[in-house]
This record gives structure tokens, C-alpha cells and sequence, in this order.
């Protein structure tokens, strides 16, 4: 589920500018509240990592908090270079993150290969 909803995140941030901007918004260190689309996106992300502890979906010695801060700063990290053309599409680059981070992730009764592209009905390509 992490790695399709992070395809789906960077693919809106690349053409999205509303969704840009309310993570732009949201990190601003001016601003007092730290609400925004950015923040749920950490908060979600730290949820699902702490929810696959707890069910035996993550390697041992793995920290939620630390995974997530990496797949959160990473992920927010291609939205920018998408939505900026910096690269001329990040999807391949994210491809090639989660082949790297999920095997040091996932349990190793978990691993799965992460599939490229576009979701397929009923495809499960992540620790859940």
C-alpha cells in the first residue's frame, strides 16, 4: 500500500499545484499551525510503519520513526522534482528507491519485488 500511495502522491504533486502548495504551506516554518496535506502525509506514513511492527512486517531492528522520516523526506522529495521537471519524470527514481528500501524493510517472509508502473487490481506490492 506505501508504495502505490506514494506513486499516487508524486504523480498529483507533479500536476497538482494546489496539493504543491499545501505542502509548501504546511512546511513554513512562518506559519504556527504545521496543518496540512504534509503533515497527514507523515502522520500516515508513521501510522503504517508502526501498524506493520506490530504485525511482524518489518525487519528486525527497524524503526518506524526513521523509516518513515526516509520515506517521507524521499517521497516529498520526487513530488519536487517532479512538479519542478527537474527530472523529466521521477517515477522511475522512485522505482529504483523502493527496490533499495523495501528489502531493508520488510521482513524477509514479507519481501516481494516492487512491481513498476501503474497499480494493478488486486496487486499487493508493499510491506501490507
Amino acid at each position: 500500500m506505501l508504495v502505490d500511495v506514494s506513486r499516487d502522491l508524486v504523480a498529483a504533486l507533479a500536476v497538482d499545484p494546489v496539493l504543491r502548495a499545501g505542502f509548501e504551506l504546511g512546511g513554513d516554518p512562518s506559519r504556527k499551525s504545521a496543518e496540512g496535506p504534509g503533515r497527514w502525509w507523515c502522520e500516515w506514513v508513521h501510522a503504517l510503519l508502526r501498524e506493520a511492527q506490530g504485525a511482524g512486517e518489518l525487519a528486525r531492528g527497524v524503526s518506524p520513526e526513521a523509516a518513515a522520516v526516509a520515506v517521507v523526506a524521499s517521497v516529498a522529495g520526487f513530488g519536487r522534482l517532479a512538479s519542478r521537471h527537474r527530472v523529466r519524470s521521477s517515477s522511475p527514481l522512485l522505482e529504483q528507491f523502493w527496490a533499495l528500501l523495501l528489502p531493508g524493510l520488510a521482513a524477509p517472509s514479507r519481501r516481494r519485488p516492487v512491481l513498476p508502473g501503474p497499480r494493478a487490481a488486486g496487486t499487493d506490492r508493499t510491506l501490507r
